[in-house]
């Protein structure tokens, strides 16, 4: 018996290893191999965030994007940014093919998402610009034309040009200035700057300057300041005389009804036309867009942006009349059914003419955007080049369309 007690224990042992013995060995395999599948997972994780990373462009802030900008002055230079920035890429295998697809999608879904927030964000911030004050207005405006014109020069430096960068910024500052604070000798700053610039070219630059140095130097100077320079002369005119013909409109708030609310009130309209186009275009195009504007032939305007519709200029020009007709009815004009959608029209046509300019210029450079200042929009020029062309027109019909005119 004692015998029995001491030889019990050791019997129970042997029967639960017997049983439990290969249980815990196909535990610990299953073990094993769940630890070499979450490591296999956490390298495809880890491979996949990489892509992501090198595909991805980091986001970056105002000031590296303006050292950027400025620092890359040769083509090899601007050729190995563009290089690191877009990264190697992913090599699709044949098992990676049929999900291409959908990552094509939540791509274009991710890239419009981020489209609505930068635009929503730029909307509130260029309706605050545009109520400030006649100075703050045309700081502001000096130092977008700035950033384009880096951009617009970086592109021009990458095909083989080197243009006079600086003295086309001081150039453009002191023009934009002239435009709000003396009016009346706005239009001079232009020839003088081009008269500044040959001198510096001839002077302080110890070879001869080639042709395309030249017009690209003084392109710079008319496309990103000269034009846009006529939004100062529009918002800070002295054209708009006594108070606004709305006033009283409960549609219009008293603060804004100060000695420039006018303006303000129809620059804002207008860039609101140009902005809807631009929406309505984008938009109409994706959905309804089957006719290129080859098929009409416009030849040049199709090779510069291929993926435009005649389905998407239509939608935009649709979209541009009515917020100009509503504009017309807030601000009172004389006729608004009439005059409201056919300044709507023009403002649609001519804010593409400059989308179209634009794209012509980034084709032959061989560049999809100016930037990647603007998250889903590009670069800074990218998102105002519609505005660029609209200023003189604006300034010439927008007085007279609001009755704020002095008599003759």
């Amino acid at each position: 018996m004692r015998r029995l007690l001491l030889w019990a224990p050791a019997a129970w042992g042997l029967v639960v290893e017997m049983k439990s013995g290969p249980l815990r060995r196909l535990r610990r395999r299953a073990t094993v191999e769940k630890v070499h599948e979450i490591h296999y997972l956490h390298e495809d994780v880890d491979r996949d965030l990489k892509w992501y990373t090198e595909l991805e462009p980091k986001r970056k802030d105002v000031f590296s994007y303006l050292r950027e900008l400025w620092v890359a002055e040769t083509p090899e230079q601007l050729k190995a940014a563009a290089a690191a920035s877009r990264g190697n890429g992913r090599t699709q295998t044949p098992t990676q093919t049929k999900d291409a697809a959908a990552e094509s999608a939540a791509a274009t879904k991710k890239k419009l998402a981020s489209r609505v927030r930068t635009g929503v964000a730029c909307g509130v911030l260029f309706t605050m610009w545009i109520f400030s004050s006649d100075s703050l207005y045309a700081l502001g405006l000096a130092a977008q034309c700035c950033v384009a014109q880096l951009e617009y020069f970086r592109m021009a430096i990458a095909s083989g040009a080197s243009p006079a960068r600086r003295i086309v910024l001081c150039s453009s500052v002191a023009m934009l200035w002239a435009a709000c604070a003396f009016p009346g000798v706005h239009e001079l700053i232009f020839p003088l700057a081009g008269t500044w610039i040959m001198l510096w070219l001839l002077l302080m630059r110890p070879n001869c300057s080639s042709i395309t140095d030249i017009s690209t130097t003084l392109m710079g100077l008319f496309y990103c300041a000269y034009l846009p320079s006529w939004w100062v002369r529009l918002r800070c005119s002295p054209l708009w005389q006594g108070p606004p013909p709305w006033q009283g409109s409960p549609l219009v708030l008293k603060p804004l009804l100060a000695p420039t609310a006018t303006a303000a009130v129809a620059t804002w309209w207008t860039c609101l036309g140009i902005a809807v186009s631009d929406i309505g275009a984008y938009f109409g195009g994706k959905t309804f867009g089957k006719r290129t504007l080859k098929s009409i032939g416009l030849g040049a305007a199709a090779k510069a942006s291929p993926n435009k519709t005649i389905e998407g200029a239509v939608s935009g020009v649709a979209s541009s009349a009515t917020v100009a007709t509503v504009g017309a009815f807030c601000m009172r004009w004389k006729y608004p059914l009439l005059l409201g959608p056919a300044y709507g029209v023009l403002l649609s046509l001519v804010a593409l003419v400059g989308d179209l300019t634009a794209s012509m210029l980034k084709r032959d450079s061989a560049v999809k955007d100016f930037g990647d200042l603007l998250p889903g929009h590009g670069g800074l020029l990218d998102r105002l080049d519609g505005f660029i062309f609209v200023a003189p027109m604006a300034f010439i019909l927008l007085p007279r369309l609001c009755g704020c005119l002095p008599p003759a």
